[in-house]
């Protein structure tokens, strides 16, 4: 049985990039350092949700803007964004 990939929200020490990173990158790049989604803004994490699901980002932050208060509407996106399943 194969276990889902499921990726790391990654800030980067020096530039300040943040980028979704998988366990094994993040292994072979030291500079980058796991943040909490709660820094991140709406925007950013929407930002990464589209590299995720290019198609169908904009509904679903829409919906969860719209169905929740704005702190839990931040956690289901980056949750969908770091697991690649949208969170219901």
């Amino acid at each position: 049985m194969q276990g889902t990939k499921s990726y790391d929200v990654c800030k980067h020490r020096y530039t300040g990039e943040i980028r979704l990173m998988s366990k094994s990158e993040q292994h072979n790049n030291r500079n980058f350092d796991v943040i909490s989604y709660r820094i991140l803004s709406v925007d950013k994490l929407t930002e990464l949700l589209a590299e995720v699901f290019p198609r169908r980002y904009n509904t679903y932050v829409s919906m969860c803007i719209e169905k929740y208060d704005m702190e839990t509407a931040k956690r289901k996106i980056y949750e969908s964004a770091v697991t690649g399943e949208l969170q219901v």
